[in-house]
């Protein structure tokens, strides 16, 4: 797992060694063991409770009237490179920090990982390796996220030399993450798409170092980690470490340090040895054993939150961009009969605007005349469209290239079908195919029904169609793009006017690092009436990259926030400013295997990200309605992790009722917290919706996706705990209220439970499906209440559990 042992990096001992001076890459906590620890540091007088910590900073002065009463953690900085890069030198007098007072989400966190090590550490062999590397590696990323005093150097040279500096920074960042591939200069300037003299004359005048020194300084500082915390071979460690051969790493790492990598960790390793015997630990077993003892997330049970105000606060706007398109997936999938059934009960629940689809025009769907290629059959076209349009919904078309995939994880396929593309095969005017076709359906539906269809034009990226095989957008390809773009919306525009025509569909966690490319390319030719991205929240790696985590998927909302708020800052300072950004695609996660698709944890995913994210776009679009995209023939499994809101045999999923309830939100957003949400429609009805969402841990990251166990799912999660509250509605109307409680859990409407129930039993009857439909259902509670100034409202939620409350106060 690691080059470092963790348990070499953290020491616990005793309040006698409190005036040990600290060591410059240590972070050094005092922890109270019991309850009333007074503290006075910096002539601060502090009082601890049994977990809270104190960081102890190098300058600062401290004194501690109880003794018994405390413990010290140390945390030594493991001194690799990414570490010297976040944190640089002198940690220890760069940060504070105290649980005791004004407690925040980040100490509780820091909290949490302090008692997991100590639990540990007192349980002996009983605990996961990875979970302590895990809580070793949080803890230090939120001390220096959170706890300590940020170097303003960057947001200087910013200020001073404008977007030379922000280029700099992103080359600078790039060489941190790169270094050990042995990278150049020239490969580096090729990568940005600058020349190398250019790229040579910027670094040096952002960074006052040159390119060669700043690599090289890296690299020396990488081979010296692993020097002292591994037992890696100079020569693994040279090639480790981007140095192409052992006599650069020795003729580098002499000048620096005066001697070879050799003699140096022979030296070290006498020095340590020497130190540990001058100064030996005593452990303090008594108090880490009443430490360990106490709950992984100290939390008051029935915590009361009190809401006031809530008719003379400014109201919100609640965002409905999420019910503006919901992705259906390739035309040929439309024509299925439970497709259409299912495609008619979205819509009788949520009346979305339009419906995207794409591979309208494959060798499935569209016939050519071949004596005459100018005239075309497009009644498979036409049976897909009828279905939208009979169940409400526009057409938004993708017209891209867009191959069907269906994805493992985020490497592995199941099916990447060939990219269709009948315009080479038969040799006909794309533009004129695409008149004949407007045409076409103006005569079957009508000029009023069609101007308010979509057109949206895919641009074909290299990674998403080779599963990361490349990780770039050539010009040649680009500027093929925008040539096509510009002759389809001129083609579209002059029979249909009014019609917008978008594009380029750009998977911004995978191709960020070209949008602005794109977008200052594109602004010099036919713009867009809209610009349309994708958004999936996880890190997509290149398959020669060495990686612990297999599965980086990004919980955090605030992920996708960043990637929206990203894009709109490019476009903020070019011709884009005024144009809609769209997200035409997002979830959790591309693969469609992945049974955290089916989990309860989807629908508070699904609420946190809409509500976090659909007030910044016009369009945002979920991947996508049904399972049925997914599935390849007859399978006997129930479920088998899909994105859809809909098994393929018709059931409603977790994330289906998360929708639900955000379509029961109506009105104006009156309140919003964490994990609640109140809305109301005038004074008469208000409406609660409130959840209980986790994070992944250790166990789901280091394993690939579609190898998470359907029956350890729980496990995936950092913990299971319930959210129990009272919500007092205070200064509401009196009166009676008729009160209708609808809740999400474990037992009312989560799929993936009651199949895990059956033992995930296979080849379920239709008997078995219609009993799933008919139970996996939210439970639904109405009973009337009276009420005076206030209402309280008692919430039991079970992890990732959720509740919706409707209250209507009656006449």
């Amino acid at each position: 797992m690691g080059a470092i042992n963790v348990w070499n990096m953290v020491k616990f001992f005793t309040l006698g060694d409190l005036m040990l001076p600290l060591e410059n890459n240590e972070i050094r906590f005092l922890v109270a063991s019991n309850d009333d620890v007074s503290v006075t540091y910096n002539d601060n007088r502090l009082n601890l409770m049994q977990g809270d910590f104190l960081i102890l900073n190098s300058k600062s002065t401290r004194a501690i009237e109880q003794t018994k009463d405390a413990i010290l953690i140390s945390l030594f900085v493991d001194g690799s490179e990414d570490s010297r890069k976040s944190y640089g030198d002198n940690i220890a007098n760069k940060i504070e920090g105290c649980s005791a007072y004004k407690t925040s989400e980040f100490d509780k966190q820091l909290q949490t990982c302090l008692l997991n090590l100590i639990r540990t550490r007192t349980n002996g062999e009983d605990y996961i390796e990875a979970d302590v590397y895990k809580n070793y590696y949080e803890i230090i990323s939120l001390v220096y996220k959170h706890y300590i005093v940020s170097d303003s150097k960057e947001q200087v040279q910013v200020e001073k030399f404008g977007n030379q500096a922000k280029k700099a920074y992103e080359i600078r960042d790039y060489v941190q993450q790169n270094y050990k591939k042995n990278i150049t200069l020239d490969q580096v300037a090729e990568h940005f798409y600058l020349s190398t003299p250019y790229l040579s004359r910027l670094f040096k005048k952002i960074f006052e170092i040159s390119f060669h020194k700043y690599i090289t300084n890296l690299r020396i500082n990488g081979a010296l980690s692993e020097l002292i915390n591994t037992e890696k071979t100079v020569t693994d460690i040279t090639f480790d470490n981007g140095f192409p051969n052992v006599g650069s790493l020795n003729t580098a790492f002499k000048r620096k340090y005066g001697t070879t990598p050799g003699n140096y960790r022979l030296k070290y390793k006498e020095k340590k040895e020497h130190e540990k015997n001058a100064r030996e630990f005593v452990e303090p077993t008594e108090q880490m054993g009443k430490l360990s003892q106490l709950k992984k997330t100290p939390q008051s049970t029935n915590s009361l939150k009190v809401v006031t105000d809530l008719f003379t606060n400014k109201w919100q706007h609640l965002a409905t961009s999420w019910k503006k398109v919901i992705n259906i997936g390739p035309a040929g999938l439309v024509g299925l009969n439970v497709m259409e059934k299912q495609i008619s009960q979205i819509q009788a629940k949520f009346k979305f605007e339009y419906g995207r689809i794409f591979a309208l025009f494959t060798d499935e769907m569209l016939m050519v005349n071949s004596s005459n290629q100018d005239q075309f059959s497009f009644s498979k076209i036409d049976d897909a469209l009828e279905v939208l349009l009979q169940n409400g919904l526009k057409p938004m078309i993708e017209l891209g290239k867009k191959r069907l995939n269906v994805h493992m994880n985020y490497s592995e396929r199941i099916y990447n079908s060939a990219s269709y593309d009948f315009i080479s095969q038969n040799n006909f005017s794309w533009t004129t195919f695409l008149e004949s076709f407007l045409k076409h359906c103006i005569a079957r539906w009508g000029y009023d029904e069609v101007k308010e269809w979509m057109f949206e034009l895919w641009l074909p990226s290299q990674t998403v169609s080779t599963s990361g095989k490349e990780f770039f957008i050539s010009e040649k390809d680009l500027n093929h793009y925008l040539g096509t773009f510009a002759a389809t919306k001129r083609s579209i525009k002059k029979v249909i006017p009014e019609v917008k025509v978008g594009g380029c569909g750009l998977s911004i966690d995978i191709d960020s690092n070209v949008t602005e490319r794109i977008i200052n390319k594109w602004q010099e030719k036919v713009l867009p009436d809209f610009f349309s991205i994708y958004l999936y929240p996880q890190s997509f790696k290149h398959p020669q990259d060495e990686q612990v985590i297999q599965n980086e998927i990004f919980t955090d909302v605030s992920i996708m926030k960043n990637m929206i708020d990203d894009t709109k800052r490019t476009m903020r300072d070019t011709k884009f400013i005024d144009i809609p950004l769209y997200v035409t695609e997002w979830n959790i996660s591309i693969s469609d295997r992945n049974y955290i698709h089916d989990s309860l944890f989807k629908a508070d995913y699904v609420i946190e990200t809409v509500l976090g994210c659909a007030n910044k776009v016009a369009m945002f679009g979920y991947w996508q309605l049904s399972d049925l995209y997914g599935t390849f023939g007859s399978t006997p499994q129930l479920l088998h992790g899909g994105s859809g809101l809909i098994t393929k045999d018709d059931i409603p999923k977790a994330s289906f009722f998360a929708f639900v309830f955000l379509n029961k939100l109506k009105g104006n957003v009156l309140y919003r917290d964490d994990n609640i949400i109140i809305t109301a429609e005038g004074y008469k009805r208000i409406n609660i919706l409130i959840y209980n969402k986790k994070n992944f841990n250790s166990i789901y990251h280091l394993k690939k996706e579609n190898l998470l166990e359907v029956a350890r799912i729980e496990n995936a999660f950092e913990d299971i705990l319930p959210l129990k509250q009272i919500i007092r509605l205070k200064d509401i109307q009196s009166g009676t209220y008729r009160v209708k409680k609808i809740q999400l859990d474990k037992k009312n409407g989560d799929i993936l439970s009651h199949w895990i129930e059956w033992n995930q039993a296979l080849n379920l009857s239709k008997e078995d499906i219609s009993y799933l439909k008919q139970v996996c259902r939210p439970k639904l509670l109405v009973q009337s209440v009276k009420v005076k100034d206030f209402m309280d409202l008692e919430v039991n939620l079970d992890a990732n559990a959720v509740i919706f409350y409707e209250l209507l106060h009656e006449l």
